[in-house]
């Protein structure tokens, strides 16, 4: 995780058909597209800065992280965060501007990334060694283990992160999402609920059978009037929560903890043109429930026809503290 491997950089046809909610009701000559991730800083734009302000919410997620680690560990306070696929490390910026330094890792495989981090930034912290202290909270967000499409790589993935936790407990979480949404062929705007920045998510060319699954992110710098078209592009297979579980306990995970939430416009992805415009951190979206299997509080059967639509989840992987002297597997 800690080395910095070349990124790949293949040539990408780029949609020119619609740019439906980027636009947000003006006329597409307003806007000055940028067609690929190359010429963005020709044309004064930063896809890592302009994908933070639209995509992501490190609060929220850090606010999650510890109310897992608090509801399945809860002997101390979490000081020691890892950031898998980082990209800018964004989390683990804001972890260290907390209320108290807090010390984090982080690790991409990402050259163009190289220096964004906290490590670079006057008001983060310090990024240090990938052999630091074990952790005590472990993520990989933003889907990023459907960037691994062998089993084999996720069991090795998984193996390595249950060795970096530490023996007092600890916590590992990562995204999923499923249902017939996350399938389907979309093209979704989207907008970020705390800074208000806008992008367009785009799903395409779905594989039943491989479960591999294209899919964009087009992003709009509001200063400038330019959409950076398709400025990051994913190739993923959709594993499956069963699969997920199955891998983390044979690494030796002590119990797996799934964590739902609808999707807040599934209704609308399978259309192929939604027009949903909520992030999943939009105020009025259902909030994350955990998953019972049939039997004691269950979800009804409301839910899970709700959930089969199209869902959003936290897989949370836990490993309980060691009594001292216990072995570790």
């Amino acid at each position: 995780m800690g080395k910095k491997f070349k990124a790949k950089r293949a040539a990408v046809q780029f949609a020119r058909d619609n740019v439906q909610g980027l636009q947000e009701g003006r006329a597409r000559e307003q806007y000055v597209e940028v067609h690929a991730p190359e010429a963005a800083s020709d044309a004064g734009l930063d896809r890592h800065l302009l994908y933070q302000q639209a995509v992501q919410s490190p609060k929220g997620d850090i606010s999650y992280l510890l109310s897992f680690y608090r509801q399945y560990i809860g002997s101390k306070r979490p000081e020691h965060l890892r950031e898998d696929f980082c990209g800018t490390a964004l989390i683990c910026a804001v972890w260290c501007r907390g209320d108290r330094p807090r010390p984090e890792q982080s690790g991409d495989a990402e050259v163009d990334i190289a220096g964004m981090g906290p490590g670079t930034d006057p008001e983060g912290g310090s990024t240090g060694s990938l052999r630091a202290k074990p952790a005590d909270i472990v993520c990989a967000m933003n889907f990023s283990v459907c960037l691994l499409h062998r089993r084999d790589e996720v069991q090795l993935y998984f193996s390595r992160v249950r060795r970096a936790i530490s023996c007092e407990g600890g916590v590992f979480v990562m995204d999923l999402l499923g249902g017939h949404a996350a399938e389907a062929a979309v093209r979704m705007p989207r907008h970020n609920a705390v800074t208000g920045a806008a992008f367009v998510w785009e799903q395409e060319r779905f594989d039943p059978v491989t479960r591999r699954i294209f899919c964009y992110i087009s992003l709009r710098d509001p200063a400038s009037r330019q959409v950076l078209w398709r400025a990051f592009r994913y190739h993923w297979r959709l594993w499956t929560h069963p699969e997920l579980r199955e891998m983390l306990l044979a690494a030796g995970f002590d119990d797996v903890r799934v964590w739902l939430r609808p999707m807040a416009d599934a209704n609308a992805a399978g259309s192929g043109n939604s027009s949903g415009s909520g992030s999943g951190s939009d105020p009025g979206d259902a909030d994350f429930a955990e998953y019972v299997p049939a039997g004691g509080d269950a979800m009804d059967a409301a839910a899970l026809a709700r959930l089969a639509r199209g869902w959003t989840a936290f897989v949370v992987g836990v490993v309980a503290p060691r009594r001292a002297g216990e072995v570790e597997p």
